[in-house]
C-alpha cells in the first residue's frame, strides 16, 4: 500500500516539474506592455486632440506583472511634456493588462 502511494507521488511530482513555470502565473512581456501603453495614449490623444500627441519612448520592467513606460509629447512651440504610465496585470490569472498614468507629467527637453 505504501509503495503504491509513493509511486503516485513520484508521478505527480514528475508531471509538475515538466509543466512550464509560466503556466502557474502570467507574466507581462515588455513588448505587450509597450503596445498596451501606446493604445492607452492613443485613446487619450483622441479625447484631447488639442494637446500634443503622446508617444511611448521606453519601457522598463518593475516585476513579472508590472512594466513602467515613459512617454513624450512635443508641442508645436518646441517644449515637451514627459511622463510615465504603469502597465500591469492585476493578478496571476489576468490576461489583459491595465494601464494608468503614474504620477503627473512634467516638462522635459524636446531633443
Amino acid at each position: 500500500m505504501g509503495t503504491k502511494r509513493l509511486m503516485v507521488l513520484v508521478v505527480v511530482l514528475a508531471a509538475a516539474l515538466t509543466v512550464p513555470s509560466g503556466t502557474f502565473g502570467h507574466s507581462l512581456s515588455v513588448t505587450k506592455a509597450k503596445a498596451a501603453a501606446q493604445k492607452f495614449l492613443d485613446r487619450q490623444n483622441a479625447y484631447y486632440p488639442y494637446e500634443a500627441q503622446k508617444k511611448v519612448t521606453t519601457c522598463q520592467r518593475q516585476n513579472a506583472r508590472t512594466v513602467d513606460c515613459a512617454y513624450k509629447a512635443v508641442n508645436s512651440n518646441g517644449t515637451a511634456n514627459c511622463g510615465t504610465v504603469r502597465v500591469r496585470l492585476k493578478n496571476r490569472k489576468a490576461k489583459r493588462p491595465t494601464v494608468a498614468f503614474k504620477g503627473t507629467g512634467l516638462m522635459c527637453p524636446a531633443a
